[in-house]
């Protein structure tokens, strides 16, 4: 899901699993795919939000951060994202780490 104010489906992939890391672990595994290019960047972001959407957040210099894992990731071009609007399904606008559809999945017709 694309942030607002695009809210488009900008690409899937299949979940392998969910950890929860800290920033510098997940930098150890992951590196530049948590889509920054340096680790102190990625902190800065991190608390940065954190600072701002979260109750009580003191930021440490290294966050626990939630990490999501993927498998056959697709990223779709400008003309192939989807629409919400296409389908029934809901997305909430603060939606972060992933969505489950526990009913029939629209989307992968769509896609």
């Amino acid at each position: 899901m694309r942030k607002s104010p695009i809210r488009l489906i900008g690409g899937y992939g299949v979940f392998v699993r969910y950890l929860d890391m800290t920033a510098t672990d997940a930098w150890a595994t992951y590196g530049e795919r948590n889509g920054m290019h340096r680790l102190v960047d990625l902190i800065e972001k991190v608390e940065s939000i954190a600072t701002k959407r979260s109750v009580g957040f003191h930021p440490t210099g290294n966050p626990l951060i939630g990490c999501v894992e993927l498998e056959g990731i697709v990223m779709l071009d400008d003309a192939s994202q989807v629409n919400l609007s296409a389908t029934t399904h809901e997305f909430a606008p603060n939606i972060v780490k992933f969505k489950r559809f526990p009913e029939r999945d629209e989307l992968a017709a769509l896609l």
